[in-house]
């Protein structure tokens, strides 16, 4: 599962879904190992990895390569130039 920004909205989505994932799913997963996340702020990308998530990406390329669901929690006016330079 791959989130494209981790920001208000983004981080907020991320911690209440992992928070219900490790509810539900058995001890055999890792619920950080799941998530593919990135952000342009290397604050917030370094803040998620002390979170101990593990797929942290270093552009919004490596999430279209390995998500197979993408949440783009992004503004309303960069989904658009997002999804066309990232169309392959």
């Amino acid at each position: 599962i791959g989130i494209l920004g981790v920001g208000q909205m983004g981080s907020s989505w991320l911690l209440s879904f992992s928070k219900y994932l490790s509810n539900t799913i058995t001890n055999t997963v890792n619920i950080q190992d799941i998530f593919y996340l990135y952000d342009p702020s290397e604050r917030i990308r370094n803040e998620f990895k002390n979170y101990g998530f593990k797929n942290i990406c270093d552009d919004e390329k490596q999430i279209f390569q390995n998500s197979k669901i993408i949440f783009l929690c992004v503004k309303p006016d960069i989904i658009a130039p997002l999804i066309n330079k990232n169309k392959k």
